[in-house]
């Protein structure tokens, strides 16, 4: 039985549609599965609203949902989320390394 798994290096050469536009920051990741596609959704709330949210749950008090605003939302095949996975993992190597 053939290995048809192999996997060759592709050089990318990377393009940023909007160049002048600066990284944004995002905070949470909600995902939800559709079939054999998986949806990630990728925000960011507002830190303020956010701590006192919390602050306010510790004090035991009823708080109403906070904001997620949704900047980006993706639709990612089983192959896209391994490499998707394998690039955090990446990522959090060289975090490691630092620490």
């Amino acid at each position: 039985m053939e290995d048809h798994t192999a996997s060759a290096t592709v050089k990318l050469r990377r393009i940023v549609v909007n160049p002048t536009k600066p990284p944004e920051a995002v905070h949470n990741f909600i995902w939800a599965r559709s079939g054999a596609e998986f949806l990630l959704d990728v925000g960011y709330v507002d830190l303020l609203d956010a701590h006192n949210a919390a602050k306010a749950t510790l004090e035991g008090q009823e708080v109403e949902p906070i904001d997620l605003i949704v900047v980006h939302r993706l639709s990612l095949s089983p192959e896209s989320l391994r490499r998707l996975s394998e690039t955090v993992q990446a990522m959090m190597a060289s975090l490691a390394e630092e620490v």
